[in-house]
């Protein structure tokens, strides 16, 4: 209450400053000023003549002081001039900060300001024509005017919007609805207007004078509509999209639904382009009005849409809308549609059974981004047996989830080709093929072969698997001979894969008799084992022993011609003969 009381002491001060300024009679100082509140242009030179009634005071003009807004300012005495009762003070050449309040008091009266007379100056300039004058439709009927104000005049100006027919002979019709879009604007809606040309003008207006600015307008073929509304976009798969989307605001859906034509802006990371709807170019006709399928998309990319309209009939791209809020959807995923590459494998010697045995390690290249068309879930990987008679048969399956794969326990003298393919939630891609070679080759000779008489004519020669068989051993030569292997004609035997001995019968007794193996693979025999000699039944002791010279002639004869290893075998002989 306390703060509230001074406030209103100094607003009721402050009124009756403004009356007292205001008024041509006052008490205490019997004087009038003349001119009373002018307005004039920049550069112009004003006097003000402050007139003393003699008869009511014994004081003279001399007495009289000039203050310029308040008791603060006081006015020089050399600018005023005096001249029988009357006071001058001229302000020459003046500028927009000359304007304000001039008063004239007697000086005896101090800071009384009940005493003073005062006239209030203004400043300005002659109003410049409006600038910036454009219309605007959103939708052929209904249209809206702008403008900006011409160059300052430090005076009040008012601005008066006012149309007309183009072409008829009407009055002059005033603004309906002033800044109905903001500071100087205009709208006139079509129940104010016919819809064909019109004459557009606004005046600005102030104390020293008015400006116009004029211009014509057809909201027919002017008008630029808003952006489309509720743009909806649809995924139908992998190379579709659907787009739909409303009338602009404020156009007349029922008179002219179809006044309109679309177009539609398609971005991607890739760039972006526009399309016109209907796109006769490439006969793509509506589906329906304001409906449209996007196709030869890229599957599984992400889209940015939006929509844009304008008049039929307009032809000129700077009456297109503006686009509507781009809406992104992405194509759904659609298989793969290349194989991999950079298939790369090593094989390594089964651990549990490295004769027969291989595992191998495939790595590949990931596919490229464009082949992927989805987000990879992983590899499938097919194992599929070559058949003796040139087809194959898919014996394991397995998923990798990364671009690399262990196979284990594969079978080293087998044909395979491995088969892969990327996998996607669409679907499967292109298959990419390894293959992994049969590794069959001659296989090593049969080991530790030893003969047990059984009877003075019948032996049992046995024999081990080779230690490097090198291919699946599909049978046995057994060779003896009577003597030594190059003394007499040999005797054979052929034997399947699976044994490893054998009983020789019908031999001669008192005989000496060597013996050899070989192993068989898919890729031929082997060279021969070591070639035990034994003695049958219990025989002379000279015809051992010619024999005995025989044998051991022809292996030092041989062990000259033969290499190391060759040497090595004539050596098992003799020492299995001894």
């Amino acid at each position: 209450m306390s703060l509230l009381l001074p406030t209103l002491a100094v607003a009721q001060l402050v009124a009756l400053v403004i009356i007292l300024c205001r008024t041509n009679e006052v008490a205490a100082i019997p004087a009038s000023i003349k001119p009373m509140d002018p307005t004039v242009v920049v550069g112009s030179n004003v006097t003000f003549r402050c007139v003393l009634n003699t008869s009511a005071t014994t004081q003279t003009a001399t007495d009289i002081v000039w203050y310029y807004k308040s008791y603060r300012s006081l006015i020089p005495r050399e600018r005023y001039e005096v001249e029988d009762n009357i006071s001058r003070l001229t302000v020459r050449n003046v500028t927009f900060t000359d304007s304000g309040s001039y008063f004239c008091a007697l000086e005896s009266d101090g800071r009384r300001i009940w005493n003073y007379q005062g006239s209030m100056l203004r400043v300005g300039v002659p109003p410049s024509p409006p600038t910036g004058l454009r219309c605007h439709s959103p939708n052929m009927q209904d249209f809206w005017c702008e403008w900006s104000e011409g160059a300052k005049t430090n005076l009040r100006t008012h601005y008066k919007f006012s149309y007309r027919e183009r072409y008829g002979s009407g009055d002059w019709q005033d603004c309906p609805k002033l800044e109905g879009r903001g500071k100087n604007t205009c709208v006139v809606s079509r129940v104010h207007n016919d819809g064909y040309n019109q004459m557009i003008r606004v005046t600005a207006t102030n104390n020293l004078g008015s400006a116009t600015s004029e211009m014509h307008f057809n909201p027919g073929t002017a008008a630029i509509p808003n952006p489309p509304t509720a743009v909806e976009v649809e995924t139908l798969g992998p190379e579709e999209l659907r787009v739909s989307w409303g009338f602009p605001s404020e156009w007349d859906d029922q008179v002219f639904a179809y006044f309109l034509e679309y177009r539609l802006e398609v971005t991607t990371d890739r760039g972006s382009h526009t399309r016109m709807i209907p796109d006769l170019s490439h006969s793509e006709p509506y589906v329906k009005p304001r409906l449209y399928t996007i196709n030869n998309l890229l599957p599984h990319t992400s889209y940015s849409v939006r929509v844009s309209c304008r008049a039929l009939g307009s032809y000129s791209d700077d009456k297109w809308s503006a686009w509507s809020e781009p809406v992104s959807r992405k194509t759904s995923e659609a298989a793969p549609n290349a194989a991999i590459s950079g298939i790369q494998g090593q094989e390594y010697d089964n651990i549990n059974d490295p004769a027969y045995q291989r595992d191998v390690f495939l790595q590949w290249k990931e596919l490229s981004h464009a082949n992927r068309r989805g987000k990879i879930l992983g590899y499938e990987v097919e194992l599929r047996q070559m058949l003796p008679n040139g087809s194959s048969s898919v014996v394991r399956t397995v998923r990798a989830n990364g671009t690399m794969v262990l196979i284990e326990n594969l079978e080293k003298f087998k044909e395979y080709y491995v088969d892969l393919a990327a996998l996607n939630s669409a679907g499967r891609g292109p298959t990419a093929s390894y293959f992994l070679a049969d590794k069959t080759s001659e296989p090593g000779p049969p080991e530790n072969v030893r003969v047990q008489n059984i009877s003075e004519t019948s032996a049992l020669v046995t024999w081990q698997r080779p230690n490097r068989p090198n291919g699946y051993i599909e049978g046995y030569h057994l060779e003896w001979n009577k003597g030594a292997v190059a003394e007499t004609t040999s005797n054979f035997i052929e034997l399947n894969g699976t044994q490893t001995s054998y009983t020789i019968k019908g031999l001669e007794a008192n005989r000496l008799y060597q013996f050899r193996v070989k192993a068989k693979n898919s890729r031929g025999y082997s060279g021969w084992s070591n070639a035990p000699i034994q003695h049958m039944g219990s025989g002379s002791r000279m015809e051992l022993l010619r024999t005995l010279i025989t044998v051991l002639h022809n292996l030092l004869m041989d062990m000259g011609d033969e290499g190391e290893a060759g040497n090595q075998i004539k050596l098992d002989t003799l020492s299995s003969f001894l």
